[in-house]
């Protein structure tokens, strides 16, 4: 069991400004490049140029929270049209209504309600209806999001293990063990390619 994202965004305190589309470098910081509800990177979508800025509380439903730094996430352009304005509350601080809605995703509940298997694909905690229904409406269980987080899995592992390998005099017993790691990534890595050819 993985997290759904490596780093938890929190929202740093801000100036007020006039248009929400120039907190996205601020934004893009906070959210460690990586979208608030999918954790993908933005690397995958021209580095940030094509990531979209989401109005948590939508701001065709509330205006004045258009420009509130509070009421923003860095999001991929998958995660923000998917959810598009679909709002459960009937006000702006009511995100879940009988059970379903949408956790806000800096709050601590979020990184607890999901995860990622061993395949990287995005799971959510059983018997969580806020988080089953975030999962079907921003489509979490779409391919592309196991796959871009098996990209990020070999792009950082593989390196690292195999030079930590060839430090390893093979008379340590850790050389076994860092041989085994490898094997598991290049199988993981397999597993990868081969989603690649079925998109």
């Amino acid at each position: 069991m993985f997290p759904l994202r490596k780093n938890d965004p929190k929202r740093t305190a801000q100036s007020k400004l006039s248009k929400y589309n120039l907190y996205k470098e601020a934004l893009s910081k906070d959210f460690f490049c990586c979208c608030g509800y999918c954790g993908t990177h933005h690397v995958y979508y021209g580095s940030g140029k094509c990531f979209h800025i989401d109005h948590f509380a939508p701001k065709s439903k509330f205006k004045h929270l258009e420009n509130e730094y509070s009421n923003l996430v860095y999001s991929c352009p998958t995660c923000n049209i998917a959810k598009s304005n679909d709002w459960c509350g009937n006000n702006e601080s009511e995100s879940i209504r009988n059970g379903i809605g949408y956790i806000e995703p800096c709050d601590i509940q979020y990184s607890e309600a999901f995860y990622r298997d061993s395949s990287g694909k995005i799971r959510y905690k059983e018997g969580n209806s806020a988080a089953k229904y975030m999962f079907d409406k921003l489509k979490f269980g779409l391919r592309r999001h196991e796959i871009l987080w098996l990209a990020d899995y070999f792009y950082e592992l593989v390196p690292r293990i195999s030079r930590k390998l060839q430090e390893t005099p093979e008379s340590n017993p850790l050389h076994g063990e860092l041989k085994s790691l490898l094997l598991d990534v290049i199988e993981q890595m397999d597993k990868y390619r081969q989603l690649q050819r079925e998109l």
